[in-house]
């Protein structure tokens, strides 16, 4: 696809962050974490959940995440090969 990319910057003490199979914050919580450090594509944005694809890294390969948790960023975008701008 084309969207954009992302890599999991937080959940580093608990092995990942927490993934929901849906946008709702009361749906249900998948099993296993998406580790720090894994690249996903964005499929869709709502407000401060991001619906990805897994591309690398290991964990859910689809499923909803947090953006922001507690002012803190769970996901950063990747940054373009040109650096910073």
């Amino acid at each position: 696809g084309d969207g954009r990319l992302w890599i999991v910057v937080g959940g580093e003490d608990k092995g990942g962050i927490l993934v929901r199979t849906g946008a709702a914050y009361e749906s249900k919580p998948l099993p296993f974490r998406l580790t720090t450090g894994s690249r996903v594509e964005e499929l869709e944005v709502q407000g401060n959940r991001l619906h990805y694809r897994r591309i690398r890294g290991d964990g859910p390969d689809f499923g909803w995440v947090n953006l922001l948790l507690n002012e803190k960023a769970l996901l950063e975008p990747e940054e373009d090969e040109g650096g910073r701008g």
